[in-house]
């Protein structure tokens, strides 16, 4: 590579390198994001991280964190209360379905769904009465949306719409897929439990995590970008 300078007509240039009085960004090292074990600048190119924190029983809070490389650190960019499952939280490994425990650990995104798209790029699906959730443990599609109802009934899986405000439930106004048992269907154990999400919700869960404020989920759908890797950490 050319390094030297050249002077042509009182311009200064800089071959092989950003034009002279440009902002040359910093070299920054690994910066753990807060309250997390995860790292700025690691192969998984991880630079959107949510932070679900129990402080007592099934109460608690949530941060999320954006990675800024221009000056190497992580600048919290939302907050809202938060509420977890009715039992607490329990290492994912640990969980068993139905203990009403949200599982701790860190986990990926996957899809998100609601009444309606609120201007996300995130995969995005709107609820209608067709859609299910699987809650079969025998099932192929165990723990995951199907587009019918195709031999579920309330008992086994979730007809996710009667969770919204039109169906009389609030929950799932604005949802985003935790992946907890995703995507593989048993990855914590048989039993281990299926349906764990991001969420509306007041008071507490079954074991999902939820949030009191619906601006700030509506906005963490908003800003949530699959190039950014984004992760959630219960802790």
């Amino acid at each position: 590579m050319i390094t030297s300078t050249a002077v042509v007509a009182a311009t200064v240039v800089t071959f092989g390198s950003q034009a002279a009085g440009a902002a040359v960004a910093p070299v920054c090292g690994q910066v753990r994001a807060p309250g997390t074990t995860i790292y700025s600048n690691t192969s998984a190119k991880v630079s959107q991280v949510l932070l679900a924190h129990v402080v007592s029983g099934h109460a608690g809070w949530y941060n999320r964190f954006q990675w800024d490389p221009a000056t190497c650190r992580w600048v919290k960019v939302g907050s809202s209360s938060a509420v977890f499952g009715s039992a607490g939280i329990i290492a994912a490994k640990n969980r068993v379905a139905n203990d009403n425990k949200t599982p701790a650990g860190t986990f990926q995104l996957y899809g998100a769904f609601g009444v309606g798209n609120p201007g996300t790029t995130w995969p995005y699906t709107r609820l209608t009465p067709n859609l299910w959730w699987d809650g079969r443990q025998w099932a192929w599609s165990y723990n995951h949306m199907l587009a019918s109802q195709s031999g579920c009934d309330l008992v086994n899986c979730e007809q996710l719409i009667r969770d919204t405000p039109a169906w009389g439930g609030y929950q799932y106004t604005q949802a985003v897929e935790i992946g907890y048992n995703m995507p593989v269907r048993h990855r914590y154990g048989g039993g281990s439990g299926d349906g764990i999400f991001l969420h509306y919700a007041h008071y507490f869960t079954t074991g999902c995590v939820g949030l009191a404020n619906l601006t700030e989920l509506t906005n963490t759908l908003r800003w949530l970008k699959q190039s950014a890797n984004p992760r959630i950490v219960i802790n």
